[in-house]
């Protein structure tokens, strides 16, 4: 006799939307499948089996595990779901009058379990040894049966007769894991897009003064630096949208900057020369969740220290043997920052504007002089830079801004201006300051559409003089394409059941719109009696 219990997701995946709530959940269905087959024999033909299905659980688990030299082995349960999907009363299965038949007789039990919306996204990251962990998830299916008595006379002189008394009455039949993805996709605003602004997300506009000594970056040199009186007339914005897409090839900031409270002849000595950028993931981990993730998200009283997971990393027995040196953080350090750049080290460098710079008095009746500049970042993905993995001892790969338990990911934009002034008189040595600032970026994954509709238009407060940071810093007349919003809206037939249904499961009615007014139809012969 041969039982086997598979299990059958509708998806792999679970995609869920916008920020972790913990009033939301999303449907995870599918099937378990218990086959019954008769063994044969050289000696017996094969006969009908039976078996008392007394129960079948399914359970759904994540958890987040964290491997590094640093930190050792440190693990936490997300969510542990069970469901009992055999009937109440004990079920007889049998595959009599089909036991001579190659394929065997299948029952399946249909599932839908309810998975928490604050879960964080399947990920990979910590150490490279032996293999990485990471946040996952997986469905465990586990069936148990009694094998009923068949009839005596029947069966008096078989081999299994004779053996039957050494074997347990109960047999426990465990299924194949089913590893589940957990995705998460950010929803541009439907009303982000319009005619000033047509991006995919709204643009943030950071306002700089550089009359703080904070903003300037003091290095040692021979020139002399910008007055104090010119430079608290300085003033920067930074329009930057308020989130990218993981999927993009660029990444584009717009400054605009203007000096208007001075006089035109001093704003024509006053020049944007150089610029320096650089784009850096932040990474913090942590062995042991933070106080405020554990507020706002509810992790399972039961965790790995009193009932261990269901699929642990080996690397865990390792460190528990002490088998694998740890080089433990100290007891005031609880969280390690890591981070690295994901632009290419020639983007890095320091970039020379053409025709000796940009004025800070245009030939336009704006007083805004406006700068895009166009990074093109790596898209890391683990396992692709072996030798950085191997030097740092972790995984290196661009990700979506995202916190867990053991994982806080986070972006920011640095960037170095270099502005000159000129004398008043000439062979003068002029004055130079080097402004320093920083900007918050975030990544998110956007849900994949067939098409995108774009636009070339870029919002600015008058003429821009884009510059494409590439490997040639090769000067651009256009910005580049951005997604409209409405090409991700359009992807979906159906919005998120938040939409469609309260909490408690009433489905949402708008009576702001009223229904239109109903007037029958009349045939053209009805409409022409109408008029005689």
């Amino acid at each position: 006799m041969t039982i086997t219990v598979e299990i059958h997701p509708s998806s792999s995946s679970v995609y869920m939307f916008n920020e972790p709530e913990t009033s939301t959940a999303y449907s995870l269905s599918g099937h378990v499948s218990v086959s019954l087959s008769s063994s044969a024999s050289f000696f017996e033909k094969a006969r009908a089996e039976k078996v008392l299905l007394r129960s079948l659980k399914l359970t759904f688990e994540g958890h987040s595990e964290l491997i590094m030299p640093e930190t050792g082995y440190s693990a936490s349960r997300l969510c542990s779901m069970t469901r009992e999907l055999a009937p109440a009363q004990a079920m007889v299965l049998t595959n009599d009058g089909q036991e001579d038949n190659c394929i065997p007789c299948v029952w399946n039990f249909v599932f839908d379990i309810p998975v928490p919306g604050w879960l964080p996204s399947t990920s990979v990251f910590g150490g490279e040894l032996y293999e990485p962990a990471g946040t996952r998830y997986a469905l465990f299916a586990e069936a148990r049966f009694t094998q009923l008595e068949v009839d005596h006379h029947a069966r008096a002189w078989s081999i299994s007769a004779l053996c039957a008394p050494f074997f347990s009455k109960e047999t426990v039949v465990r299924a194949r894991r089913a590893d589940i993805e957990v995705v998460r996709y950010l929803l541009p605003p439907v009303d982000a897009g319009n005619a000033e602004y047509p991006t995919a997300f709204p643009v943030t506009a950071y306002v700089l003064k550089m009359d703080h000594a904070s903003n300037l970056n003091e290095k040692p040199g021979v020139l002399p630096h910008i007055p104090q009186e010119v430079l608290s007339k300085i003033e920067l914005v930074a329009l930057l949208p308020e989130c990218f897409d993981v999927d993009d090839e660029h990444l584009l900031l717009n400054i605009s900057m203007h000096a208007e409270d001075l006089p035109v002849s001093q704003r024509r000595r006053l020049r944007m020369t150089e610029f320096q950028v650089n784009l850096i993931q932040h990474e913090e981990y942590s062995r042991s969740p933070s106080r405020p993730y554990t507020s706002s998200f509810p992790l399972p009283p039961s965790q790995p220290d009193s009932r261990p997971l269901l699929n642990t990393h080996p690397m865990k027995v390792l460190y528990e043997l002490g088998l694998v040196p740890c080089n433990s953080l100290a007891t005031d350090a609880s969280r390690l920052h890591c981070g690295f750049s994901l632009l290419s080290e020639k983007q890095r460098d320091r970039q020379k504007i053409l025709n000796g710079g940009v004025s800070f008095a245009p030939e336009t009746q704006s007083p805004w002089t406006d700068v895009s500049i166009r990074l093109s970042f790596e898209h890391f993905a683990a396992g692709k830079d072996k030798e950085w993995e191997e030097r740092h001892g972790r995984v290196k790969a661009l990700r979506a801004d995202e916190e867990s338990p053991h994982l806080l990911v986070y972006h920011e934009l640095c960037v170095e201006l270099t502005c000159t002034y000129d004398a008043e008189e000439e062979g003068s040595a002029f004055s130079e300051e080097h402004m320093v600032f920083s900007v918050p970026v975030r990544f998110a994954r956007l849900p994949p559409v067939k098409s995108r509709r774009t636009t070339n238009v870029w919002p600015t407060l008058s003429h821009t003089s884009p510059f494409e940071l590439s490997a040639d810093a090769i000067l651009t007349p256009d910005a580049p394409a951005m997604p409209t919003t409405s090409s991700y809206h359009d992807a979906f037939a159906l919005p998120p059941y938040s939409q469609l249904f309260h909490s408690n499961g009433e489905r949402i009615i708008d009576d702001s719109v009223p229904l239109p007014i109903y007037t029958p139809h009349q045939s053209p012969d009805f409409e022409a009696a109408d008029k005689l």
